[in-house]
């Protein structure tokens, strides 16, 4: 088809979202097959159990990677289209070293932690699952970096499959052995399974990528330039590691408040919800690169265009998901088991914020590319605080409901905090008739 053969910016970015979106839809469907077949197979509590220590797996795996994985999709298009090819190198090749060094330290420490404070932080009960979620960090984190490099060079499948569709289907096929054998199905035991895909999906995706950056970029020297990606990577991490704590706060805190039962059902219906935001995920993947290489040129126009196709795109089809979402909401839950399906009030408060965050489309990410960095840090700041504060008041008053309003609420102000950061900054409207849909200029 035509669309599939377009050499512009636009062809290439629907292209990319296109076969992100399809990897991401895929990667939901496993994902909840797994999630249903570990909450019938494990039960309530254990897959409580399980959800919380796969969180903190999440966010210190996203936190260790230093806002590399980001930083690298704004390095590789600059040292490209600059022709320096030595710092292009350097980066690819260290900022790998550097990830897989602070994951190792990240990781260690928080064993070491967990080791000290015995039972005062945690009922013994999380501490054999939580310590295998910390050794998966470093090779988790690894991933991440190898995805931005994909990324970069618009590699989809590369960047995805293996992170999103294979680790899925090794963790499943895993579990079936497993279940065949007739052994119990504890959060322990999953965990080890866990580990093992992600090992095994690491490892394909480092053999397959590095073949494949041996043809495109020139073979010579390295030069490293740390204090500069760095300088680019730190504002990044730093929005990368507010947005992962306003993502999972909600879980963390439910943790100090309910029992592993209530953390199961949250749980629940977050994965279910949660395939509203691939939409957002696979339109920002794609814009990434371009709004970089717009905002380096000065173009400001073709920015702003862009940037209303890309929450046109967005939007709609998140809307339409939401809907959908929604109206199966009960059976989906049902999957999980007969008790979860009590918990289907969970899912229009935590759609709201999803969709929310959908109508600003994926100006974050433009705001990052464009170098307003730190601007946008202090935004996710600000949101992670007001998130925190809501789930402190809320999650004693209202239980699990708590926790969704609270995160709902923090997203529709972030959102409408980043649109007027896009105006204001650089001149980028955000909410137009064109960005949904009701005018093509």
């Amino acid at each position: 088809m035509a669309w599939r053969r377009d050499g512009s910016h636009e062809g290439i970015a629907t292209r990319m979202a296109s076969t992100t979106f399809l990897l991401r839809v895929s990667n939901a469907g496993l994902a909840l097959v797994s999630q249903v077949i570990l909450a019938r197979w494990m039960g309530e509590h254990d897959y409580g159990l399980y959800a919380y220590v796969w969180t903190w797996l999440l966010l210190l795996g996203g936190l260790a990677s230093l806002g590399l994985p980001t930083a690298i999709q704004r390095l590789v298009p600059e040292y490209t289209e600059r022709g320096d090819f030595d710092r292009l190198r350097g980066v690819l090749r260290e900022g790998s070293l550097l990830t897989l060094g602070t994951s190792i330290l990240t990781a260690g420490s928080a064993c070491a932690l967990l080791w000290l404070s015995e039972d005062s932080f945690l009922d013994s009960e999380y501490h054999w699952p939580l310590y295998l979620a910390l050794v998966c960090v470093p090779v988790y984190a690894l991933l991440e970096y190898q995805e931005g490099i994909a990324r970069s060079y618009h590699w989809a499948n590369l960047a995805f499959a293996p992170p999103y569709l294979y680790r899925p289907l090794i963790l499943l096929a895993g579990l079936a052995c497993l279940a065949l054998l007739g052994i119990t199905m504890s959060a322990t035991v999953v965990m080890w399974v866990t580990l093992a895909s992600i090992v095994v999906a690491g490892i394909g995706q480092t053999v397959v990528l590095w073949r494949k950056l041996r043809k495109v970029v020139p073979a010579g020297g390295h030069r490293s330039d740390l204090r500069y990606w760095m300088t680019i990577a730190w504002p990044l991490l730093l929005i990368d590691g507010f947005y992962l704590l306003l993502t999972y706060t909600d879980v963390l805190i439910l943790q100090r408040f309910v029992g592993p039962n209530e953390v199961a059902d949250y749980f629940a219906a977050t994965k279910i919800m949660a395939i509203l935001s691939f939409v957002s995920f696979a339109v920002s993947t794609a814009t990434a690169p371009r709004f970089a290489q717009y905002a380096v040129s000065g173009e400001r126009e073709k920015l702003s265009s862009f940037l209303q196709d890309s929450i046109r795109w967005t939007f709609w089809p998140s809307v339409a998901a939401a809907i959908g979402l929604l109206v199966f909401g009960e059976w989906l839950l049902w999957l999980f088991g007969p008790d979860f399906v009590d918990s289907y009030f969970l899912l229009p408060l935590i759609a709201i914020g999803l969709v929310a965050r959908a109508a600003v489309g994926p100006v974050e990410r433009l705001l990052s590319m464009a170098g307003e960095q730190k601007l946008t840090a202090r935004i996710h700041a600000g949101t992670l605080v007001l998130n925190i504060v809501l789930n402190l008041i809320l999650i004693p008053l209202m239980g699990v409901a708590g926790a969704a309003v609270a995160t709902s609420i923090a997203m529709i102000a972030q959102s409408v905090v980043m649109a007027i950061a896009a105006r204001r900054t650089l001149g980028v409207k955000v909410f137009t008739r064109r960005a949904f849909g009701f005018s093509r200029t």
